[in-house]
């Protein structure tokens, strides 16, 4: 029998025989000869314990603990649970390049002698004035702004921490700005 974890989760599995594709699984870590032992001694054992009193340092098992919190957080700050705002009750998300484009296309149409603009976002069109898009476009700046700092204030929070158990209770959802709203009909 051959013993394993898949790396975030908390769960000792088995194999009878090891896969002949078992590198394409970079999640997959097999227990040492070590490991195993302590496991077979210890059947009720948990997974942190193994790991712990079978050759994993404690700081192993916390910067296994801080990296998967980094990760949680990149996840949420990529997410429309931070990146959404509204207009007219939609949620949409413009990335930075698309609001530089749009920046520039506006800057044009202005000199041009445009007034308004029209603006796609998936099937829907917004036909609106130019003045109103560009201040849309600098409060969605500030906003981008501001998440990128709580992101970056909780991703040096969680380093900074020196318990598996205050890692794994870190609230990293926590300080972010409220979702932008514009009504523009």
């Amino acid at each position: 029998m051959i013993y394993y974890y898949i790396k975030g989760k908390p769960y000792i599995r088995t194999f009878n025989n090891i896969p002949p594709d078992i590198e394409q699984y970079k999640d997959i870590m097999l227990f040492n000869e070590v490991q195993t032992a302590y496991y077979l001694e210890h059947p009720t054992a948990t997974l942190r314990e193994v790991l712990h009193y079978a050759g994993a340092s404690y700081e192993q098992l916390l910067n296994e603990a801080i990296t998967k919190k980094l990760k949680q957080i990149s996840a949420y700050d990529s997410s429309n649970e931070v990146n959404a705002f509204y207009i007219n009750n939609q949620m949409m998300w413009l990335p930075k390049a698309t609001r530089a484009s749009l920046s520039f296309s506006l800057t044009a149409e202005e000199e041009a002698g445009e007034t308004t603009t029209e603006i796609w976002y998936k099937d829907l069109s917004f036909t609106l004035p130019i003045a109103t898009v560009k201040q849309i476009l600098n409060a969605i700046e500030i906003y981008a702004k501001k998440c990128f700092n709580v992101t970056n204030k909780h991703m040096q929070e969680v380093k900074r921490l020196d318990t598996i158990e205050a890692v794994e209770n870190y609230n990293y959802k926590k300080d972010y700005p409220d979702k932008l709203r514009f009504i523009t009909e």
